[in-house]
């Protein structure tokens, strides 16, 4: 009976688009034999993968964002992209404020506004913050590409490093000849991106790389040794606290460039892996390195709440 009502169904289609067939012929005049419309075609147009194109607009963009009809359903794109959207907001708030003012923003977490030396280090875990949240913001509500995101980045680098170098002496902050270096590097990848050079690709994977080192270096290495790598002078607890967590953050920013640089995911992956990565290195400096010992006077509530949001945020894009 089932197969019976197929068949039927099946003919009453093939009538249907033999008139379709039929009546553009006479309308456009056209002498050009038709295709014939039979049962197997109609068989085959019934099986034929759904594709982007045959989605409504909205799950059509959140599908395209995780890389376009796979093994995902609308509901689990959508999920992510908003995830996404969401952690894009949260940085860019934070990452602004952290930048522009950064000894509030110690005051906010432990009490105190601190030296010029941690206002500095505060500053550039901020502008890891503000990195992520840069690409989100290109990549994802406005929909640029990934050479505008890292355009932008390296712009805004490349501003606070230079403000750094003009405004405090040598002996406060990172050395100024390896400040040097970030500025130049950064300086000369955007120069790239925004002349359409045709080395701006190995640029971008190269600020990427260089990114992820230094980040490892800051949050891999013991406090004092990557003080001493990063020339950090009468370096003080919060100092060390600071240079730890802002490795964590830059070693967060340069995996979520790598995702990009080498095309290994999109902005949103590139989002998750970066929430996961902070989330991996608060709970190692809470449960095993215990850097918060450093900091007896520090907020750890506030802590606490950024390991919830960066856990919910990975878990909401990287759980497929």
């Amino acid at each position: 009976l089932i197969e019976k009502r197929i068949q039927q169904s099946n003919s009453i289609m093939v009538r249907i688009l033999s008139s379709i067939c039929l009546l553009a012929h006479l309308v456009t005049g056209s002498h050009a034999a038709a295709a014939p419309v039979n049962a197997a075609t109609l068989t085959t147009f019934h099986r034929r993968r759904p594709t982007t194109s045959m989605l409504a607009p909205a799950a059509a963009a959140a599908l395209n964002l995780r890389g376009g009809a796979g093994p995902i359903d609308v509901t689990t794109a959508a999920r992510a992209t908003n995830a996404a959207k969401a952690f894009t907001y949260i940085a860019l708030f934070h990452g602004v404020f952290s930048t522009l003012a950064p000894g509030p923003n110690l005051n906010l977490y432990n009490g105190n506004k601190g030296t010029d030396q941690n206002k500095i280090l505060m500053q550039r875990m901020a502008m890891a913050l503000l990195g992520i949240g840069t690409i989100g913001y290109s990549c994802i509500l406005k929909n640029h590409g990934v050479d505008h995101a890292m355009m932008l980045v390296c712009l805004t680098w490349a501003a606070a490093i230079f403000q750094t170098i003009v405004n405090y002496p040598a002996g406060v902050g990172p050395g100024k000849e390896g400040d040097i270096v970030n500025f130049l590097a950064t300086s000369i990848t955007a120069f790239s991106i925004h002349q359409g050079l045709n080395w701006k690709a190995t640029a971008i994977k190269a600020i990427s790389v260089y990114t992820t080192v230094g980040g490892a270096t800051c949050c891999l290495l013991p406090s004092d040794t990557a003080a001493k790598v990063w020339k950090l002078e009468n370096a003080d607890n919060c100092d060390k606290f600071l240079l730890t967590f802002g490795g964590y953050m830059l070693l967060a920013l340069g995996v979520a460039e790598c995702t990009l640089a080498w095309n290994k995911g999109t902005a949103t992956e590139a989002i998750g892996r970066f929430t996961l990565v902070l989330a991996l290195g608060l709970v190692k400096s809470f449960l095993v390195t215990k850097e918060f010992d450093l900091m007896p006077d520090m907020n750890l509530p506030m802590n606490y709440g950024w390991l919830a949001i960066n856990s919910v945020i990975a878990a909401s894009i990287l759980i497929k």
